[in-house]
């Protein structure tokens, strides 16, 4: 009989949470501090979703909780789940050597899909690789960083599992490898075996710049140029664009909240495999990495373990 009062009382706080909340953002956006959509879940409960600011600022147009957005490196976890899943139907180790399913680099001994996966391979950036030795009057892709490695063979800036760094060019890596194991594309995978399950519709690997793509609610990124304005095509953002992986998954924050649903509720994996998607990593001296399967790791005494990830890409 006391139930339909706590009941009550949880709304009444979710309420005043919300509020709060929607006063912090309707602020910042007041200041220029902040334009986007948000999204927060309390115990299964949505306290707060909105959106604060503009989709594009050629016509001014509003967010909607439909408008996609680039999520950039947020988008590794889906990578990093991909190649799980594989290692789960028994299409590859996670254990297996990175030059077996990419053998145009098989001058880099002892890398391992975990090291990949963890940001433990030592690998140099594919960035700085291309502004040093790449074509620019191209778009960048997948293969054409592959081929630009096997062509200058950079060193390693480690040896594999002695250090931690945040690696982009293993991300990419691994999409590549999906794309070898599965005989499916990067994009077409994720579809079947993550998009679809779990019903995220508005979710899809795209080249809005390789294939000038027109796409409805597309929130577009923006960066700075050289005399300070903001423009949406950017240098970097065009001729990057072909490469995935590391990034390239576009969503709503509807989706991303499926996402989450989908990943505490064992909709995708068993809770055994969900545990190992969140274990903590070890370096040969056997200190944690504090990086997880395309999540960082962190705990605080105030709130818990704590999994999250960011993502930055013109705007």
């Amino acid at each position: 009989c006391k139930q339909p009062n706590k009941t009550v009382n949880l709304n009444i706080a979710h309420t005043e949470k919300s509020q709060k909340l929607d006063s912090l953002y309707s602020e910042m956006l007041k200041y220029g501090e902040f334009n986007g959509n948000i999204l927060i879940a309390e115990n299964d409960t949505i306290i707060l979703q909105k959106s604060y600011g503009i989709a594009n600022r050629e016509n001014n147009d509003s967010l909607t909780n439909n408008s996609i957005f680039n999520l950039a490196s947020v988008t590794k976890q889906f990578t990093a789940t991909a190649i799980y899943l594989l290692a789960k139907e028994g299409k590859l180790s996670l254990n297996d050597e990175m030059l077996k399913y990419i053998p145009e680099l098989d001058f880099y001994k002892g890398i391992t899909i975990n090291h990949l996966i963890h940001h433990t391979s030592g690998l140099p950036d594919y960035m700085r690789l291309l502004d040093e030795k790449g074509n620019k009057s191209k778009i960048a892709t997948n293969d054409y960083v592959i081929e630009l490695f096997a062509k200058e063979k950079p060193e390693l800036d480690f040896e594999p599992n002695e250090k931690w760094d945040y690696s982009n060019t293993g991300y990419l890596l691994l999409a590549s490898i999906i794309e070898r194991v599965s005989n499916k594309t990067y994009g077409e995978f994720l579809k079947d075996k993550l998009f679809k399950p779990l019903k995220m519709e508005n979710t899809n690997v795209l080249f809005v710049y390789q294939d000038s793509l027109e796409i409805d609610n597309l929130a577009l990124g923006y960066a700075l140029d050289s005399t300070g304005v903001y423009v949406s095509d950017h240098y970097y953002a065009k001729s990057f664009d072909g490469v995935y992986g590391q990034g390239r998954i576009y969503s709503t924050t509807s989706d991303l909240y499926k996402w989450d649903r989908g990943i505490k509720n064992n909709e995708i994996l068993s809770e055994e495999d969900t545990k190992s998607l969140f274990s903590n990593s070890k370096l040969n001296s056997e200190e944690n990495s504090d990086y997880a399967f395309g999540w960082f790791l962190n705990n605080y005494e105030e709130y818990g373990n704590i999994a999250f990830h960011s993502g930055g890409w013109a705007g």
